[in-house]
């Protein structure tokens, strides 16, 4: 949820980018749905963000936030999906190369702040890389060929990177917990220990009956 915030804004200048790249080839009202489908879907998250950051103990409630951070992904996955879909340009190659660039792009840069949740993380990759695979499939040319087949190994190279960061994400968090874990048992042990001395003082140098200053204390506060 940290990361999400820098991430919204990278996607929202990435859509205007795009947006402005197909004003000229493609149909404005198709343009001005999909622009206005991902403004609905990144205020959402952005509520959604602000919320979870309001919240005092939201680790009492992590499967609900959990399940509600995949639901943020798929949806703004689902966005460059249907710029790969709905609002791609089927006849202009530059526009294409642009919106698949794209894509691409926002893919990269998304994958290492979702895989913290996998599924996330595969979630938003199928969103948004499905619907262009399907509709590069269907749109039947030499260069559409050579689109799918790179998109293709694109999505299995990211469903592994994915993959990767979260298996290191969570043995640092693993290893950061059991650090933390360490230096609490430390910690602990150096008050006991701490404690047995101050005991072990008291008995070296007080009558264990009427708890008064014995002969040791006596000759050591002389010496002094």
């Amino acid at each position: 949820y940290k990361q999400a915030r820098f991430g919204l804004f990278v996607s929202l200048f990435c859509a205007t980018v795009v947006l402005f790249g197909l004003y000229n080839t493609s149909p404005h009202s198709e343009l001005a749905i999909w622009y206005g489908f991902f403004l609905c879907v990144t205020v959402s998250r952005g509520i959604l963000l602000h919320v979870y950051s309001t919240q005092e103990f939201p680790e009492q409630n992590t499967t609900l936030w959990q399940n509600l951070f995949m639901c943020g992904a798929f949806f703004g996955g689902l966005t460059w999906g249907l710029a790969g879909s709905y609002a791609f340009p089927n006849h202009h190659v530059l526009q294409q190369t642009l919106v698949i660039l794209v894509i691409a792009g926002v893919t990269a840069g998304a994958i290492p702040n979702l895989a913290a949740v996998r599924n996330a993380a595969i979630l938003f990759l199928f969103a948004s890389l499905i619907p262009l695979i399907i509709n590069i499939t269907l749109n039947k040319t030499v260069l559409s060929l050579l689109f799918l087949l790179t998109l293709i190994a694109y999505l299995f190279y990211m469903l592994l990177l994915a993959r990767r960061i979260h298996t290191t994400t969570k043995n640092a968090v693993c290893l950061q917990f059991e650090n933390d874990a360490l230096l609490i048992t430390l910690s602990k042990t150096k008050k006991q220990l701490e404690f047995f001395n101050k005991q072990l003082e008291q008995a070296a140098t007080h009558d264990p009956l009427t708890n008064l200053a014995n002969r040791n204390l006596f000759i050591d506060n002389f010496s002094k």
